[in-house]
């Protein structure tokens, strides 16, 4: 309401019966959500989820690393690895 019909924030206080640092709470979080950045997780289903999305993440960067990192002799492994590790690779992705 305040932010998609620019209500006044003391009308939508007072006619949803909310106070005010509930709704400055609320548009802040929306602000934040509608940037992309992630909310602080409140129970411990949202805390396991942002874990498995990082978990994803990570698990994407390394089927990424992998796919550059292609190649069939050995030597040609050590010198990706050498490469790697040059570029900041940690031992567990090139390993």
């Amino acid at each position: 309401m305040v932010l998609q019909h620019k209500y006044p924030v003391t009308q939508v206080v007072e006619t949803m019966n909310i106070g005010l640092s509930t709704l400055q709470c609320w548009l802040r979080q929306y602000s934040g959500e509608f940037r992309g950045d992630t909310p602080i997780a409140i129970t411990s289903e949202q805390r396991r989820l942002q874990e498995l999305e990082k978990q994803v993440r990570q698990l994407q960067s390394d089927n990424d690393l992998l796919k550059k990192a292609s190649v069939d002799s050995i030597e040609q492994r050590q010198k990706v690895a050498v490469k790697l590790k040059k570029a900041g690779a940690n031992i567990q992705q090139v390993c």
